[in-house]
């Protein structure tokens, strides 16, 4: 089994799916599973779907609960973005989320 990498991600509600950055893939000995055509925001492209091990830390408390899916199906980022993943509805969708906007705050529990 791969030893797992440290990435930055944003949560993105209106992502189905978990997204990765292909730098990430790069770092890690995987092969994609298959090639799907995916719609984004500028329209469809062709990405790679991959199955990994995704963990979730509350980086301020290493004895804080954490949420760990030992097999999700993430597909590979069709553009450039400044983090290394998109946390898609797929993995929001076990979680309890709140948003508070003004306060520029958010919670996630699982």
């Amino acid at each position: 089994m791969p030893r797992g990498v440290a990435i930055r991600a944003l949560i993105d509600t209106g992502c189905d799916l978990t997204a990765v950055s292909g730098q990430v893939f790069q770092r890690l000995p995987l092969t994609p599973e298959k090639t799907v055509p995916m719609q984004t925001a500028g329209g469809s492209a062709p990405v790679s779907l991959y199955r990994v091990s995704l963990g979730i830390y509350d980086p301020r408390s290493a004895n804080a609960p954490s949420l760990i899916r030992p097999s999700l199906l993430v597909s590979q980022l069709a553009v450039a973005l400044p983090v290394d993943a998109l946390i898609g509805m797929d993995v929001l969708g076990e979680c309890l989320f709140v948003l508070d906007g003004p306060g520029k705050q958010f919670i996630l529990g699982f």
